[in-house]
């Protein structure tokens, strides 16, 4: 997040709200790409290599953003995607 508003009750706030990061104006540019990088780093660790999953007769391929049903190609959003996801996640435990 990137804003002129830099009281701590802002910064916290922006920060509960799902920012990854919080930069008040005027900053620098390299302060803005070593932030990058740090979020970079961090994201690069989280990958798997079980990326397709099987739910009954449902497969879903994270990596593609396909889902198979019966064999059958099956349409989805991103955001239904993103919703599938998340639920595997709090069912199972595990990061597809």
């Amino acid at each position: 997040m990137l804003t002129a508003k830099g009281e701590e009750i802002d910064k916290v706030l922006g920060l509960e709200f799902g920012a990854d990061d919080y930069m008040t104006k005027p900053f620098s540019v390299r302060e803005l790409i070593a932030r990058i990088k740090a979020i970079l780093r961090r994201t690069e660790n989280h990958t798997t290599e079980n990326i397709t999953i099987k739910i009954g007769k449902l497969s879903v391929d994270f990596k593609s953003f396909t889902a198979l049903l019966n064999g059958n190609v099956e349409k989805m959003t991103h955001k239904e995607f993103e919703i599938l996801r998340i639920l595997y996640e709090m069912k199972t435990g595990i990061k597809p």
